[in-house]
């Protein structure tokens, strides 16, 4: 499970900025998740396989250090690419920093 570093104040402002124009998005994500779930029946990843991603910021504190639960990580506002060639991830990270 991934946290948000913000602890919700950026999404309970934007949920009001779309609530006060009557838009939930309810068509878009449910088209975002049902190509989801129709994807991951058709693709299966190999086990053991090592996903990697350039990084082109620093991350922040809640990504190394856990929570009450045990978690860690970063939550990404989007669908992100990843790559299982390692050296791709690190020459992105480089022209980023």
């Amino acid at each position: 499970m991934l946290r948000q570093p913000s602890k919700g104040k950026f999404l309970a402002e934007l949920f009001e900025a779309f609530k006060a124009c009557n838009n939930y998005f309810s068509t878009t994500i449910h088209v975002l998740v049902s190509a989801t779930v129709k994807l991951s029946r058709t693709i299966k990843l190999p086990s053991g396989l090592k996903l990697y991603r350039g990084i082109g910021k620093e991350l922040p504190e809640t990504f190394y250090s856990e929570d009450e639960f045990g978690r860690k990580g970063y939550m990404e506002w989007g669908f992100m690419s990843t790559t299982s060639d390692e050296s791709v991830a690190r020459e992105v990270t480089r022209k980023f920093n």
